[in-house]
């Protein structure tokens, strides 16, 4: 199946925007084909691992070696340039790294990794990336609005950025990643269709909500009753969260489940109610988290006082 493009994607697919933007978009629209997808989406927020690999163990540390190589072209003969690299007005933030960028030496990291790390974020940057070096870039001022289309390798954010600010994106590697920052491009699938962001799942919610830990709790029990393509709708009586509070319970139900999406009922944009957020179906499952469970859970992971 050929996927559509627009009249910039065909100039781009020519070569006429420069060849790292010609050999990213090839990549991803094979990677639309793979998904199925019939056309491409442009997308406008991008975050990216920018910092070294944890799979990296060269002492090569040049931006075109460790990524563009790796990623875009293993010949070598195509590499990021500022006048042919990352799409212009894409709004880019790095991810955290591995090499802490203050206290390397308290930890005992290596000096050759922190000065390593240190020159690839300084090329990253270079080559149009705000550095942030976060996994939640939604702090640091990544905010893609409702309805905008942005790709992410950090999967607590793809749930935050869906579910709380409306946005449109899937969970990517580092590799899908990458291109899509060259030519702003990403396939249209998964999350970004209205149909696939319907809840599907309901959890009525009997236990406190009040504090950061009683969200880490109920992320972790919402998680551990999830399929992989599941969305889940939270009803009930509970206390809205605050930003530390959605972190935590994002980075739990992230941990214990794959999924990238969940409705608050009366609190997410797209969940004014259980019905529109079902889109008038049955859901698969329906659960009732009480403080027996989440307590059950609190006394499994933390470490009595």
């Amino acid at each position: 199946m050929a996927v559509k493009l627009t009249a910039e994607e065909q100039s781009m697919l020519r070569g006429e925007l420069g060849p790292a933007k010609k050999l990213a978009l090839e990549k991803i629209i094979r990677y639309a084909e793979i998904l199925g997808a019939e056309e491409l989406v442009k997308i406008t927020k991008a975050h990216l691992d920018c910092g070294i690999p944890n799979s990296y163990l060269g002492d090569l540390y040049d931006y075109n070696e460790v990524f563009t190589k790796r990623f875009l072209d293993p010949a070598g003969t195509v590499k990021l340039t500022e006048e042919d690299g990352f799409w212009e007005d894409l709004y880019i933030q790095d991810d955290v790294t591995p090499c802490d960028h203050y206290q390397w030496e308290i930890v005992n990291q290596d000096p050759a990794l922190y000065e390593g790390n240190q020159s690839l974020l300084k090329q990253a940057a270079g080559c149009g990336v705000c550095m942030a070096s976060t996994c939640a870039p939604y702090l640091t001022g990544w905010l893609p609005l409702r309805n905008e289309y942005f790709v992410t390798v950090e999967s607590s954010n793809v749930l935050f950025c869906n579910s709380i600010l409306g946005a449109r994106g899937n969970g990517g590697g580092s590799a899908t990643t990458f291109l899509s920052c060259i030519c702003a491009r990403t396939p249209r699938a998964g999350l970004h269709l209205d149909e696939n962001r319907l809840g599907t799942h309901v959890f009525n919610l009997h236990c406190p909500t009040q504090t950061k830990q009683d969200w880490d709790m109920l992320g972790y029990a919402v998680g551990k009753r999830l399929d992989q393509d599941a969305i889940p709708l939270l009803c009930g009586d509970f206390t809205n969260p605050d930003l530390t509070r959605l972190k935590s319970f994002f980075t739990t139900l992230a941990t214990t489940s794959g999924v990238e999406m969940c409705h608050f009922v009366g609190f997410s944009p797209e969940a004014p109610d259980l019905a529109t957020a079902l889109g008038n179906k049955e859901p698969k499952a329906v659960f009732d988290i009480t403080p027996d469970i989440t307590d059950g859970y609190r006394k499994a992971l933390c470490h009595p006082v």
